[in-house]
């Protein structure tokens, strides 16, 4: 087998600015969806709201969490080679819960002032991030997603913790060899083996790519993930049309998108270009995910506001609100909450870590 040469495109600081660019684009279109589809569909934009071909076009936006997912598998590769698990445990609390906190009770604190207080421990069971796991309304319908996010994330820890790392790349190609065998049986929504892990793999695969250079093995193994995704979102595709969303969604096409989200990471695959503004689009993504829903629909139903003029002050509210919590909650607090992590959640790591037999540091 004759490995490709060249080594991973130099970055500044790890920083992939098409990436942030990518991230905000994802996030964006989930906007569009719940703005100009779901809310809409559902009465909660606070008028009769019909957006036509907008509206329509907007269906698709739910794809943006593919596209969170695919990243997710990317950036998640990239960020755990070469670490150990305490570090990559750590940097992962810090990237999401303080921010989750924050915005979580920021939602928590506008449905209390329009009336709708979720009370004491629902709000202490959505810090959890897993709410509807332990029989608990979410604050926030977006919060879905992180479910999956954090049992990639444990899976990642484990292999680290049992000082597995080096081998991430044969874990990665053994994982979608048998994504595919469980897709032929018809098993598509197993735990790690299906559903939306596909994505998380293909972005996997795709980082190794990124860091090692094409191989057959690797050609392969994204052929085999890009068709698993495809085929995820054409059955996702099919659920949405027949149930009560009853989206125009066509489901080849929304299959064809998800194909599509595979490109900017081929097309970028040995150059990253200097973009404007790129960290700010990366940084305030994770909290417009978490902010834009629950407070917008609430805002726009409490206030009565006019459908379209609402909508865009209430986002560009939103917005700035996102921004803010980037720039100044999540830029002056890292070092503490990085502090706290490392006592709360790196030494036990690293006392389990060092009684492991078969640990080994990473390379």
């Amino acid at each position: 087998m004759v490995e490709a040469t060249g080594p991973e495109p130099a970055t500044r600081g790890g920083r992939l600015d098409w990436l942030d660019y990518c991230r905000l684009l994802a996030a964006l279109s989930v906007v569009a969806f719940h703005y100009l589809a779901m809310g809409p569909k559902f009465h909660k934009m606070g008028s009769n709201s019909d957006f036509g071909l907008i509206g329509d076009i907007a269906e698709y936006g739910y794809l943006g969490v593919d596209f969170f997912f695919m990243i997710s598998g990317f950036v998640i590769l990239r960020s755990a080679a070469g670490r150990s698990a305490d570090r990559f445990a750590i940097g992962r609390f810090v990237r999401l819960w303080p921010t989750f906190l924050l915005c979580a009770t920021l939602t928590a604190m506008v449905l209390w002032a329009f009336g709708l207080p979720p009370g004491l421990m629902t709000w202490l069971a959505n810090l959890t991030m897993v709410p509807a796991y332990i029989g608990v309304t979410s604050l926030d319908g977006a919060y879905w997603s992180l479910a999956y996010e954090l049992m990639f994330y444990a899976a990642v820890f484990l292999i680290l913790l049992i000082g597995q790392g080096h081998r991430l790349k044969g874990i990665v190609l053994a994982w979608v060899a048998v994504q595919a065998v469980f897709a032929l049986m018809g098993y598509r929504e197993t735990l790690l083996l299906g559903s939306y892990f596909t994505l998380f793999a293909g972005g996997a695969v795709l980082a190794l790519i990124h860091r090692d250079g094409w191989s057959w093995s690797l050609a392969l193994a994204l052929l085999v993930s890009i068709g698993l995704a495809m085929l995820g979102a054409y059955e996702r595709a099919i659920g949405i049309a027949g149930s009560a969303m009853k989206g125009e969604i066509i489901p080849l096409f929304a299959a064809t998108l998800v194909g599509v989200g595979f490109i900017p990471f081929l097309v970028f695959m040995r150059r990253n270009p200097v973009l404007p503004l790129a960290g700010l689009m990366g940084g305030v993504t994770y909290p417009l995910y978490l902010l834009h829903g629950r407070i917008a629909f609430t805002v726009l139903t409490g206030l009565a506001l006019p459908r379209v003029w609402g909508m865009v002050g209430v986002f560009l509210a939103i917005l700035a609100l996102a921004v803010a919590v980037h720039l100044v909650f999540e830029k002056l607090t890292t070092a503490f909450w990085t502090r706290m992590a490392d006592l709360v959640i790196g030494a036990p790591v690293r006392w389990v870590a060092g009684r492991l037999p078969w640990q080994r540091s990473p390379g």
